[in-house]
């Protein structure tokens, strides 16, 4: 491991962003806070896939057991809960598929989303992934609103398949320093309502992504 990643682990108790495996303040978390035991790891999966079977809206759909656990990590094991969150998620990815599909790669180069969007290199003391939306630096000319929020959601769903975000959540910093009435064109009322939906606890967040929100800045 890199010298500096373990200095501020010493100084600051923080881990790099990625991990090979989980430590052990992690395990002890996900059993106690998540009531992730074997026995609810094995009842859990085993009644999540019988209600799923049981469901008209979701049965013809092959959930991966990756997938699964995060929904059930989510929800502390409740199945009741899980199935709710997970249906909302289906129903809201069939009603809103457009912002589902892929985005053009030239986004990823230094111009782009790299600018907009950044994952902090180290987590919170806590474990916490933190992430950077710096919304003054977005030109919305070289890259549409929708295709910025396809890249939002793409990347929460691929931060959600961590074990570690799992388990400790997600800080997020909103900055908005550098924006003007360019960026204010895009506030819609339906941009809003997503933007509100993204970014606060009462909206797809909570209703159908496995997110955890440990803080807003």
């Amino acid at each position: 491991m890199d010298k500096n990643v373990e200095k501020a682990k010493k100084l600051f108790g923080i881990a790099p962003f990625d991990n090979d495996s989980l430590p052990e303040f992690a395990l002890k978390k996900c059993e106690v806070e998540l009531k992730e035991t074997p026995e609810n790891k094995r009842n859990g999966f085993l009644e999540l896939k019988r209600r799923i079977q049981a469901d008209k809206e979701i049965n013809n759909i092959d959930f991966h057991e990756d997938f699964l656990r995060q929904y059930l990590r989510r929800h502390k094991y409740d199945v009741k809960g899980a199935i709710k969150q997970m249906r909302n998620y289906v129903v809201f990815r069939r009603k809103e598929g457009k912002l589902f599909q892929n985005i053009s790669d030239e986004y990823f180069t230094k111009g782009g989303v790299r600018n907009i969007v950044k994952i902090l290199p180290f987590r919170c003391p806590d474990g916490c992934p933190v992430v950077h939306l710096h919304f003054g630096k977005w030109d919305c000319e070289k890259m549409p609103a929708e295709d910025l929020k396809r890249f939002a959601i793409m990347m929460f769903l691929q931060l959600f398949r961590d074990p570690m975000t799992q388990i400790n959540g997600i800080k997020t910093i909103y900055d908005f320093k550098g924006t003007s009435l360019q960026h204010l064109k895009f506030a819609t009322v339906g941009n809003m309502y997503l933007y509100y939906n993204l970014a606060i606890v009462s909206g797809i967040v909570k209703r159908c992504l496995p997110k955890i929100l440990k803080g807003l800045l």
